[in-house]
C-alpha cells in the first residue's frame, strides 16, 4: 500500500532519486599526498667526482589539490593545485639542501557532440522527477480508492 512517503523516498534514494541525478552537477574535491624517503648508494667514483656523495639520501613529497564542478551545458571547470618538496643531499651548485615547486592550473573542458547542451544533461533529473511523479500519482490513486470504498461501505450499512 502506498503510504505519504513514498514520494519523499522515491525522491531522496541514492541510486535513482531527483538528489542523485542532481548529484552530477556537485563540485567535487580531491586531494592526493604521496611521501617517498630515499637512502640509497650510488655507484660514484669518488676520484673523478669528489663533490658527489656516495650515498642518496633524499626526502621527497608530493601534495595535489583539485576542484571539479559539471555544468548543465556538459562544460567542466577544473582547478587544480600541485606542491613538490624535495630534499636532498645532492647540493653540488645548489644555494638551498630542498626545494619547492608549486603548480596551479584552470582548465575548462566543453563538449562538441557527446554530453553537449542542457536537454542531454538534464535528461536524467527529468527521469527521476517522472518517478517521483508516478509515485505521488499511486499515493492520489490510493486515497481516491480508499475514499470510495468508504463511501460504497457506508452506504451498504443502510
Amino acid at each position: 500500500n502506498p503510504t505519504i512517503y513514498d514520494p519523499s523516498i522515491f525522491e531522496t534514494d541514492p541510486q535513482t532519486g531527483v538528489e542523485a541525478a542532481l548529484s552530477d552537477f556537485d563540485a567535487q574535491f580531491t586531494t592526493q599526498a604521496f611521501w617517498q624517503k630515499t637512502d640509497r648508494p650510488q655507484n660514484i667514483n669518488t676520484a673523478a667526482f669528489p663533490f658527489v656523495p656516495v650515498e642518496l639520501t633524499q626526502d621527497l613529497g608530493q601534495v595535489d589539490l583539485q576542484v571539479q564542478k559539471k555544468t548543465a551545458t556538459g562544460t567542466v571547470f577544473t582547478a587544480r593545485s600541485q606542491t613538490i618538496y624535495d630534499d636532498n643531499n645532492r647540493g653540488f651548485g645548489r644555494n638551498l639542501p630542498s626545494d619547492w615547486f608549486q603548480a596551479l592550473e584552470a582548465e575548462a573542458r566543453v563538449p562538441l557532440l557527446r554530453g553537449r547542451g542542457v536537454a542531454i544533461n538534464r535528461l536524467p533529473i527529468i527521469l527521476a522527477r517522472m518517478r517521483t511523479d508516478v509515485s505521488l500519482a499511486e499515493f492520489e490513486q490510493s486515497v481516491r480508492t480508499l475514499m470510495r470504498d468508504l463511501e460504497f461501505t457506508y452506504w451498504d450499512l443502510n
